[in-house]
């Protein structure tokens, strides 16, 4: 079992909507393989097939969905993906992450150009760790 399925008072079972977006038709082969793997954990998912605009709206913030299945669309850089995707008030920030903590470690990363080894420990340890306890 990849998880005890007592976790933290949720429902048994577990039911979960993902939202997926319907662009590629390899991209629906791996959301039925990730359904199937979540049911043997125990979990009940389901996929919502979306379009890109709705998707687009979901990824922006404009939803209260927990959960999607498509491209992570990654940006140009690093600081620009952390700050778009985790950081308060980011466009693409579905979540709605607002962490002070998790800001202040996203801004100290862009100023470690010259220090590339603290920074990769800082995003790869500190950062995650702190986007993980975010959600």
């Amino acid at each position: 079992m990849l998880f005890d399925r007592e976790f933290h008072g949720a429902p048994s079972p577990f039911e979960l909507e993902i939202v997926h977006l319907n662009l590629d038709p390899s991209w629906d082969a791996a959301a039925e393989l990730m359904l199937a793997q979540l049911k043997e954990a125990g979990v009940n998912a389901r996929l919502k097939v979306v379009d890109l605009p709705t998707w687009n709206a979901f990824q922006s913030g404009q939803s209260e969905v927990l959960a999607y299945h498509g491209p992570p669309q990654p940006q140009s850089t690093v600081t620009a993906d952390l700050r778009i995707r985790f950081r308060t008030g980011g466009s693409r920030n579905p979540s709605k992450i607002s962490d002070p903590k998790l800001d202040a470690m996203i801004d100290q990363q862009s100023t470690m150009v010259k220090d590339p080894d603290g920074r990769k420990k800082l995003i790869l340890a500190g950062l995650w760790t702190e986007v993980c306890v975010a959600f």
